[in-house]
């Protein structure tokens, strides 16, 4: 959730129209396009759909490099939220859990979207 001060920033630069006094509020990261589905009606997986010779799975993942000054940047600006999805399941990404390492360490608040049929007893718990 916004503060009233990042509110008021954002409402400022709305009015003068120069530039942002903020960064957003949160910012989408998209993990991987790695899946364990293939879901007809998915539009990245879908056995019905042509895919893209471009579509190298292994060149997809979000480095925990590049993550890392995405966050450093990111606190920079006042962001103080992260959603972590992607075209595919973030717990097919090989360094998941090391990206959430330093999500946390930089002090942000995460949303993690997923399919589910990956989680067991062990990892809720976690």
């Amino acid at each position: 959730m916004a503060t009233l001060k990042q509110k008021t920033e954002l409402f400022r630069g709305l009015l003068t129209g120069d530039i942002a006094h903020n960064g957003p509020f949160y910012v989408t990261v998209d993990l991987t396009r790695r899946c364990n589905l293939k879901c007809p009606d998915c539009q990245y997986h879908s056995p019905f759909i042509e895919k893209s010779s471009t579509m190298d799975q292994e060149a997809t993942d979000f480095s925990p490099t590049k993550f890392e000054k995405l966050c450093h940047e990111l606190k920079q600006m006042g962001t103080q939220n992260l959603v972590l999805t992607g075209e595919g399941e973030p717990f097919l990404h090989p360094n998941l859990f090391e990206i959430i390492s330093i999500a946390k360490k930089a002090g942000f608040s995460i949303v993690l979207f997923t399919n589910g049929t990956l989680l067991d007893n062990d990892m809720v718990q976690s």
